[in-house]
């Protein structure tokens, strides 16, 4: 009884921790709000290990993490003004309108021969709220969105009203996308033999809980499509692996690039089989909510969202700086072609070993495709997190803590703080080396704390 009690309390202590994000910080709270998230990381570990050491049911930790998602459920989304895209683009399909269609500062003149519509959106275009009050941040280009996304989005906006009932839908399948996540990491963990309860290491994880059901990032639902591709691949279901990796696809669209980790682990033959029926299910898809003019819009502001945008970008930037030294010149149009080429050939080395498990090769080809990417919100790092508890990796826990960090931004006078990145960045990739390159009895020690054996 007394280790239930125990248990109990710490997880009273982080319930109010994610009750005060919920419905206090802003994202221009600084050094505040990170203080509170890094007490939060650390009490998931403490909570992890606790229920690991004392041998506690799974349940316990369900019940728990329930409850800290549930504190973030009637509170409208504090740190992201995302969600008033997703409502933009959920209303259009509910009036019959492609979410492709049209740019929504020219809602206007679509709108022009119809007095009712042109005066429902041009509401929502100026929906805003305290925490945001100039709303919508992408109304100069059209949705980057693709299927699974918008289908949400669509019910949400049939089942709610727009910006109020519509989010708590849109939280509904974010939870269910958790919930499976739970099960399917937790059989994961059951074949490798290890701690059932190591799957508190996601599940209580602050990024997981504030940026998917909190934020409404749908990085999380295509982390449940990544973690299914992973079950169905163990039990050797080719089939139902791509069907799950092609809904991952279409709700992020950079899954695509997990294809190649089935290199040199699966025969040619099954290697040919869930490539095909990845690429054909996502197609199909993806024929759902886009045609060839829509298409077109699709792309242009997917390649246009890589080339206005930068963010947190440690390599990228770095790379950028020295340039701007050497040369006195942005060079950031050729950084643009030059790094995916060495995204490119760092996957290729990581493929080439066989010897590497699957789950580490998902995490590796993210963990490096990020590193190269000139965009890095803290929701994208989600999907490292139970990749990390699958392969018993401490850098992406590390980078899980740090990229929240960014946040600060909001507050910096001058915008990002490069020095900040620079330190996440250097400590994340210090940690990889450590953990790849050195066997260092300290980092050992660390590795087993962090992940216990079971009791």
């Amino acid at each position: 009884m007394q280790k239930e009690t125990t248990f109990w309390l710490y997880s009273g202590i982080a319930l109010s921790g994610f009750a005060v994000f919920a419905s206090v910080f802003q994202r221009t709270d600084g050094v505040w709000m990170y203080l509170t998230y890094a007490l939060l990381f650390a009490l998931g570990i403490v909570l992890t290990r606790f229920a690991v050491n004392n041998g506690l049911h799974w349940s316990y930790l369900l019940a728990v993490g329930l409850l800290f998602r549930g504190v973030c459920f009637l509170a409208p989304p504090h740190l992201s003004d995302d969600y008033f895209r997703f409502t933009w683009d959920g209303e259009l399909q509910k009036d019959g309108i492609s979410s492709f269609a049209f740019m929504p500062m020219h809602y206007d003149r679509y709108f022009a021969g119809d007095t009712a519509q042109l005066k429902k959106y041009e509401a929502l275009y100026g929906a805003h709220s305290e925490a945001f009050p100039t709303g919508m941040n992408s109304g100069t280009y059209y949705s980057i969105y693709p299927t699974v996304n918008q289908t949400i989005f669509k019910i949400s906006g049939l089942l709610g009203s727009p910006n109020e009932e519509n989010l708590l839908v849109m939280r509904i399948f974010l939870l269910l996308g958790e919930l499976a996540s739970f099960f399917v990491l937790l059989r994961l963990l059951r074949w490798q033999e290890a701690a059932p309860g190591l799957v508190g290491l996601y599940w209580f994880n602050p990024l997981c809980i504030i940026e998917t059901v909190g934020n409404l990032h749908f990085d999380g639902l295509a982390t449940t499509f990544v973690l299914l591709t992973l079950f169905f691949l163990h039990r050797t279901a080719y089939v139902r692996a791509g069907i799950a990796l092609a809904l991952a696809v279409c709700t992020k669209l950079n899954p695509l690039f997990l294809i190649g980790a089935l290199f040199r682990k699966v025969p040619a033959r099954v290697f040919l089989l869930v490539g095909t029926v990845t690429f054909l299910t996502s197609l199909l898809l993806l024929s759902f909510v886009l045609d060839a003019t829509t298409l077109s819009n699709f792309k242009e502001s997917f390649g246009l969202y890589f080339a206005w945008f930068e963010f947190n970008a440690g390599p990228y930037y770095l790379a950028r700086e020295a340039g701007r030294l050497v040369t006195g010149a942005d060079i950031s149009p050729i950084l643009s072609n030059v790094f995916p080429v060495v995204t490119v050939l760092l996957f290729g080395i990581v493929l080439w070993n066989s010897r590497t498990m699957l789950a580490e090769r998902f995490l590796l080809l993210f963990f490096i495709y990020f590193s190269f990417s000139p965009i890095v919100h803290p929701w994208y790092i989600v999907v490292l997190v139970p990749l990390a508890v699958v392969s018993r990796k401490l850098y992406p826990l590390l980078w899980s803590l740090l990229v929240f960090g960014t946040y600060t931004t909001y507050r910096a006078p001058h915008g990002e703080m490069l020095w900040f990145v620079f330190l996440e960045y250097g400590l994340v990739y210090l940690l990889l080396y450590l953990e790849t390159g050195r066997s260092l009895p300290r980092v050992a020690q660390l590795k087993k704390w962090c992940f216990p054996a079971p009791a």
